[in-house]
């Protein structure tokens, strides 16, 4: 049943009050239009199609943003990426209200995107704001007026894939841009030798790694449980840099990595004998 009341600076106070909903509340500036809001607001009760978006109207991207990153990034993997992918989303999106985001809004921050950056990226941009929204809803209990507008627009297409590794060359410029940082070497050679990802090869420890059978056992992995032949490293790498290195005597994290990494990559020193791979 709603009670509407006319208050003392001549707008109208509607609430309604429901067995099972909170008490549901709103203002007007006329009766009529209180009235209105009133019926309908009954009338989807009664079909159980009512959604009480008032958090979304007062909630911020930016606010829902900095939650699921303090609240569910650090039990992902993916964690350290998606703070990145974060920052530029709360950059481009995070004023809006979660109920002013609408398709619209996303179809021009994706058109926007990709003037600067590859579909792939503009790609999981998009998938991470979407799983922010689910658990907006799923988990916070905020519901979205015209449900995840992620899934109203159209993404970009993905990016073509990589079909060629490095030649024999251009991993000899590589490796040789690594002489100041052999631990760095070593990790490269063995990421060149089993295809490891960088994650997998960082987070490797010495129980995993049979010097014996040339294998190295990958416990968690983006897809399964496997392990891999590195037959190839007999001749050349530092079995004692690797050792040092996966029982923890020498740190590595992926921000260190990857700057020892860029530091001498010679794409970027423009050397002779290496084409990029992109």
């Amino acid at each position: 049943m709603a009670t509407i009341r006319k208050r003392t600076a001549g707008s109208y106070h509607v609430q309604i009050r429901k067995k099972g909903y909170p008490p549901i509340t709103k203002s007007f500036r006329t009766r009529s239009t209180a009235i209105a809001w009133a019926k309908k607001v009954e009338s989807e009760i009664d079909r159980y199609i009512y959604l009480d978006i008032s958090a979304a109207q007062t909630t911020t991207v930016k606010e829902v943003l900095d939650r699921f990153s303090k609240e569910v990034l650090p039990t992902k993997k993916s964690g350290d990426t998606d703070k990145s992918r974060i920052k530029t989303l709360k950059a481009e999106l995070g004023k809006y209200y979660l109920a002013d985001l609408k398709p619209h809004i996303l179809a021009e921050y994706r058109d926007t995107r990709l003037n600067s950056v590859k579909s792939g990226s503009v790609r999981k941009e998009l998938g991470l704001l979407s799983r922010v929204l689910t658990a907006t809803v799923k988990d916070w209990g905020v519901d979205l007026p015209n449900g995840n507008p992620v899934s109203q627009i159209r993404l970009p297409l993905p990016s073509a894939g990589r079909d060629r590794r490095l030649s024999k060359e251009e991993e000899a410029t590589l490796l040789a841009s690594l002489h100041r940082t052999p631990t760095v070497r070593t990790i490269m050679e063995f990421a060149l030798e089993t295809a490891m990802r960088r994650g997998e090869i960082l987070g490797m420890e010495w129980d995993h790694i049979s010097l014996k059978n040339r294998t190295v056992h990958i416990p968690v992995t983006k897809t399964d449980w496997i392990s891999v032949l590195f037959s190839g490293l007999s001749q050349g790498v530092d079995e004692n840099l690797l050792r040092d290195w996966s029982k923890g005597s020498i740190k590595y994290d992926k921000h260190s990595f990857d700057k020892a990494i860029s530091s001498y990559d010679p794409s970027r020193e423009r050397k002779p004998g290496f084409t990029t791979l992109k």
